[in-house]
């Protein structure tokens, strides 16, 4: 029996193996076991069984050359084909029902099958977006003479990124071909100094608020000046006759400083988001606040549906969005936190879902943008999170990978203490920010026609490039996010 069993599971294996699915192979072999074998002599069926497990295990070498050999529509059918067997609720109610030892060592091949199919899912994944991004790069650099691909002498950033990518982690943003440059990242931190200089180069212009709003730094001078109390920026204001006031009273009129027991949604709401609306809007910005759905998000988890038979998936919410045209042309995402204490955890977490979001937002953007037009070169979108009192803001654009930067921050007054100052610098940077925002609409306004060739080929690419990773979540109970 049990070389009857070591045999079959052989050969079996050998069959899968030369036909490129290891993962098929052992998801097979646990239902061969359950179908087909009798359980007499559960040791040795169990040892061949482990046995043939650690030979699909050690074939794994081989799984980037024969992805390099598939064309992109076998591997996806396959790709879609080996999920559906990884989710069948029917094989794991076997797997569950397995007697003893062999139930262990069953549950134990599943969970190598579906390891083996995401490392293959991986595999594929990367060199498909490789490929896709390549072509973004090249129709980016046949509207400059200089290119923009990612070096500068003999520095080539993409290399770089590409040998740190192969040693991160699994949760990192790395693992969606995302080059994180902001504060504190883990790819910036493994930077030389002059990989740094190299990577910072690219500069996002915008133009100054001086040249916008030409009466902006008069009225700056009379209103916030260093030397005001609270009092007196707010009795200045009035004086100014504003339609929107730079500031609500509502909270310093009772106390000096913002309540601790306000919610997220209250102090993002009448603090933070005040600001950024406010610049938004002078800088003719549409917008919305509290649990937006992200529609690239949306677009991305439904890519791959037949509506008509499955359910359709709901996107993230964001805390505040930027739209153009209209509100399914997304350019800029918010996150929040509570103004006091805010939790740590939740920071990290939604710097990650930020940063993922606009990786979902950008590619349905150019999805949407490149069946009329090219996409302008460094086409970007925005995004920014609130930890506290502390905004961070970023931009993302393509060059071989996704390359997100911080570029500005602003830190909220709580206090009426140095009110004039902070909220000085508040309003400048959330207006040059807001700039950067109308400065990549007006680019895209200005954008040349494509050939009809050129718009299939960046149809083909968005649709290549692999799915983002599923964010990292804490307790076992926590429902995942994708």
């Amino acid at each position: 029996m049990s070389n009857a069993a070591s045999n079959d599971i052989r050969q079996e294996r050998q069959d899968f193996i030369i036909a490129g699915q290891p993962y098929k192979s052992a998801i097979e072999c646990a239902e061969r076991f359950y179908n087909n074998f009798t359980f007499r002599n559960q040791g040795a069926a169990t040892d061949a069984f482990r046995s043939s497990l650690e030979n699909i295990q050690d074939s794994h070498s081989w799984v980037p050359a024969f992805l390099r050999e598939s064309s992109t529509t076998d591997f996806k059918t396959k790709e879609r084909s080996l999920l559906k067997k990884a989710s069948n609720i029917k094989i794991r109610q076997k797997l569950h029902a397995l007697p003893g030892a062999l139930s262990r060592a069953t549950a134990e091949a599943a969970m190598t099958a579906i390891e083996t199919n995401r490392k293959l899912n991986n595999a594929g994944s990367k060199i498909i977006t490789k490929r896709a991004l390549g072509l973004f790069d090249k129709m980016e650099s046949s509207t400059s003479d200089t290119g923009s691909s990612w070096r500068r002498d003999e520095i080539d950033m993409l290399s770089v990124f590409e040998r740190f990518a192969a040693i991160e982690g699994s949760y990192s943003l790395v693992q969606d071909h995302i080059a994180d440059m902001t504060e504190g990242s883990s790819f910036v931190r493994s930077l030389s100094n002059k990989e740094y200089s190299t990577a910072c180069l690219p500069t996002f212009g915008a133009p100054s608020i001086a040249t916008k709003w030409p009466t902006f730094q008069p009225v700056v001078d009379r209103v916030l000046r260093s030397s005001f109390s609270f009092d007196e920026v707010f009795s200045a204001i009035k004086d100014e006759s504003f339609r929107d006031p730079f500031v609500d009273d509502h909270y310093f009129h009772f106390r000096d400083t913002i309540p601790e027991t306000l919610n997220e949604r209250e102090g993002f709401a009448d603090t933070t988001w005040s600001i950024i609306r406010g610049a938004l809007k002078l800088a003719d910005v549409s917008s919305r606040f509290l649990e937006v759905p992200v529609v690239g998000v949306e677009v991305r988890k439904n890519a791959n549906k037949n509506l008509l038979e499955e359910i359709k998936e709901q996107a993230h919410q964001a805390d505040g969005v930027g739209y153009l045209a209209s509100e399914r042309s997304q350019i800029y995402l918010a996150e929040s936190s509570v103004l006091h204490l805010p939790d740590t955890r939740k920071r990290i977490l939604d710097e990650i879902k930020v940063k993922r979001d606009m990786r979902d937002t950008l590619i349905a953007q150019l999805a949407e943008f490149s069946r009329e037009s090219l996409p302008p070169r460094r086409f970007s979108v925005f995004g920014s999170t609130s930890f506290g009192p502390h905004t961070k803001f970023y931009q993302m654009d393509i060059a071989g990978v996704f390359r997100v930067y911080q570029v500005g921050s602003m830190l909220i007054p709580l206090t009426k203490e140095g009110f004039a100052s902070k909220l000085r610098r508040c309003i400048t940077t959330a207006l040059r920010f807001a700039l950067r925002i109308g400065d990549e609409r007006d680019r895209r306004l200005m954008a040349e026609d494509l050939s009809e060739l050129d718009k299939q080929s960046l149809q083909r690419a968005c649709s290549q490039v692999s799915q983002t990773s599923r964010t990292p979540t804490g307790g076992r109970n926590q429902k995942k996010k994708q």
